[in-house]
């Protein structure tokens, strides 16, 4: 019955278990003792529709086997088999997909950076300001350039130490491409980072 119409609560509410003269707690078999419905007659327009939904489903009989225990997999779909994948599919609140999701679970990395790659997507990383608001008492002065408190925003866009670090990477990053064997094969695209690398060395 659940396959096909879905669960009597759920269906007809906390009360229509009683008025259709059956236990709450009673089985499907227990609705149909004589190989017939036996409800009782409709007194709400939910049960009348709940026995026409029945007309169109064969009571449960001990000649035709045992009940079989299905979990649901998809909307139409149920299967024998458990699921946890597919359950939670079924229960969670599904979110939008942010546009950088694909970037940070990638299938071949470490998990434990694709962790911390998250907790910096999502402003979640244990900076001191995030600590003290726990009740640990620590001291908020950056510890990278120790002028500002330490903050999500003020280690990823402010402290003078972070961008100074990341300059210097990526300067290494820029010189390894300008003098790679495969950037040479490619004059114009070499003089585009020649001319970028040049125009920006001075605002470090």
């Amino acid at each position: 019955m659940g396959r096909h119409i879905g669960q009597l609560i759920t269906l007809a509410g906390d009360e229509r278990p009683r008025l259709l003269g059956i236990p709450k707690n009673a089985t499907v078999a227990e609705a149909a003792p004589t190989g017939m419905w036996t409800f009782t007659g409709a007194r709400t327009e939910a049960i009348q529709e709940l026995q026409i939904a029945l007309t169109a489903i064969k009571p449960p009989l001990e000649s035709v086997g045992a009940d079989t225990v299905l979990w649901k997999h998809d909307n139409d779909k149920y299967k024998p088999c458990f699921s946890s994948s597919k359950t939670w599919q079924q229960i969670r609140i599904p979110g939008t997909k942010p546009n950088w999701l694909d970037g940070v679970w990638l299938p071949v990395t470490t998990p434990r950076l694709s962790l911390l790659h998250w907790q910096v997507m999502q402003g979640r990383l244990p900076t001191k300001d995030r600590l003290l608001r726990w009740g640990i008492n620590v001291d908020v002065n950056c510890y990278l350039c120790g002028m500002l408190d330490e903050t999500h925003a003020h280690l990823f866009y402010d402290c003078l130490r972070t961008i100074a670090d990341a300059r210097t990477k990526l300067d290494r990053r820029m010189m390894t491409l300008l003098i790679s064997d495969q950037l040479n094969k490619n004059s114009s695209q070499k003089h585009l980072l020649e001319d970028w690398y040049f125009l920006t060395a001075g605002r470090r």
